[in-house]
């Protein structure tokens, strides 16, 4: 995806042209994906009991495939999302408003979904966060300055305006 907004300058990024060095780069991540999937399938197979049959391996295969296909697609919106609140932050003249504008937004959008989802399935069972280790809330800090860091250093770094 910031191939794609490289060489098209979208979200007013600067224009970077796709060369065959960038191919070829592009082709290893693809490569290093299809080994890190390819990988991991093998080690599930070793796991698995020798009796399993091979057709609930090969239909697991195509149930697991669109989940896959998803992780990939959603990859591609981290760079989305840092060349647009990288341009939020140089358009507002704020790096923190233009975070605080993006989980917000985000905020909204996950407390509209969890209600959709907590009144679908009718809440069965309470969770006990008082039962949980501390560092469940790291990814939520993380996050937070992954956004944070992105807004500010994207117009320092690769946006031309």
């Amino acid at each position: 995806m910031s191939m794609l907004i490289d060489n098209f300058g979208w979200f007013y990024s600067k224009q970077h042209d796709f060369t065959w060095f960038r191919g070829v780069g592009a082709l290893l991540v693809l490569a290093g994906v299809f080994l890190s999937v390819s990988l991991t399938q093998l080690v599930l197979k070793q796991k698995n009991s020798p009796k399993e049959a091979t057709s609930q391996n090969n239909e697991s295969n195509y149930i697991r495939l669109p989940w896959q296909f998803l992780g990939f697609v959603t990859g591609m919106l981290s760079a989305l999302q840092t060349a647009i609140n990288g341009h939020l932050g140089k358009v507002i003249n704020s790096s923190l408003k233009a975070a605080l504008i993006s989980f917000l937004v985000g905020f909204v959008t996950l407390l509209i979904i969890v209600l959709i989802n907590h009144y679908a399935h009718k809440a069965k069972q309470a969770i006990q966060l008082s039962q949980q280790p501390w560092w469940i809330w790291v990814g939520g800090i993380i996050g937070a300055l992954f956004v944070l860091g992105n807004v500010y250093l994207v117009p320092l770094l690769v946006l031309d305006w």
